[in-house]
């Protein structure tokens, strides 16, 4: 670690990549790489929340609302629904070729080497490259390639650490007091009606099939989302009585 460096960072297996980015392919299969790199960082940027109560005559709006800015994590429940098939995005004319009309017809995005090697020094760094690389055309089934893509271990894959960035509406309640002439008459000194919900609306920048704000566990080098289950809405009636 250098002085002055952040030290929240994630590293992981990323996938091995051309000068450019590209992901480079064996055999049209992706490779990850020996060594760990650090890809992002789990400390939020921001940590925000707001709470309100406005009041109109007899009406009484409370609204409790948060967020966070930054801030990555690994989400197994991406991953996994990648892996067996589950999450939509799965559902396109590859598998369908596959399964259906039994070929296989997916070229993985990136490249591979046409020629030369590698060396590199026990942290990763290259000491001498002199691969050659070509667009990857390389036929696969897009089965094996999205088993591969999205491992099925707690391994993170890159593609899987993602930005907690997100907005929720954590509390909203609107209570009507019931007036004094009225209430008195049931001998009550005070009584109030309310509908209150809690989680009402979720905005996530990457989250998509889970919450960011329950990553639970972490492990020693990166936040993990472990298949939570999402945050319950809870929706309710209040009626307090005073005598």
């Amino acid at each position: 670690m250098k002085k002055g460096a952040r030290y929240d960072w994630i590293d992981i297996y990323d996938w091995d990549r051309d000068p450019d980015g590209n992901i480079i392919h064996n055999g049209g299969i992706p490779i990850k790489q020996s060594f760990k790199s650090k890809v992002a960082n789990l400390s939020p940027d921001l940590v925000w929340g707001i709470t309100n109560t406005l009041q109109y005559k007899a009406f009484t709006l409370i609204l409790s609302i948060d967020g966070r800015v930054g801030g990555n994590s690994f989400s197994r429940t991406h991953q996994m629904l990648w892996n067996s098939g589950a999450h939509v995005d799965t559902d396109n004319q590859y598998r369908y070729d596959e399964v259906v009309n039994g070929k296989n017809t997916y070229i993985g995005e990136g490249v591979k080497v046409v020629s030369g090697s590698v060396q590199r020094d026990p942290d990763g760094n290259i000491i001498e490259d002199t691969r050659v690389y070509a667009p990857n055309d390389v036929v696969v089934s897009y089965e094996a390639y999205i088993s591969r893509y999205h491992d099925s271990t707690s391994k993170p894959s890159r593609q899987n650490v993602l930005d907690e960035t997100f907005f929720k509406i954590r509390n909203l309640s609107l209570i009507y007091t019931i007036p004094k002439s009225l209430s008195s008459k049931m001998r009550m000194s005070n009584a109030s009606i309310g509908l209150t919900g809690q989680n009402l609306f979720l905005w996530a920048k990457e989250y998509k099939y889970a919450d960011p704000d329950k990553g639970g566990s972490s492990d020693s080098s990166y936040g993990y989302e472990n298949l939570n289950s999402p945050s319950q809405r809870y929706l309710g009636v209040n009626i307090k009585i005073g005598f």
